[in-house]
């Protein structure tokens, strides 16, 4: 409830949703985060691009790319690892 104020209040965005309907979909979102649902489809297609959509394909897109370096660090760091034989510190 207190993301869906954040978005709608602070930063004005999501303004054509209504506060439930916006909760429903954070809610949504961070299941299929939890369940590892976002991995390779960050963002649905759609066919037209209303102001709802474009709030949802920004946020997952900067996702994407977060999860993209994060993936890309982690797998260094198991390789680093492997060829030291040994945890690394860092």
């Amino acid at each position: 409830m207190t993301v869906a104020r954040i978005i709608q209040e602070d930063w004005g965005e999501a303004q054509a949703l209504s506060r439930a309907t916006l909760e429903k979909e954070l809610t949504s979102l961070r299941g299929r985060i939890n369940s590892g649902g976002l991995r390779y489809n960050l963002v649905p297609p759609s066919s037209s691009k209303t102001s709802a959509d474009r709030f949802q394909i920004a946020p997952l897109g900067e996702f994407a790319r977060l999860l993209a370096l994060h993936t890309t660090r982690l797998e260094d760091s198991f390789k680093r690892e492997r060829d030291q034989g040994k945890p690394s510190r860092d």
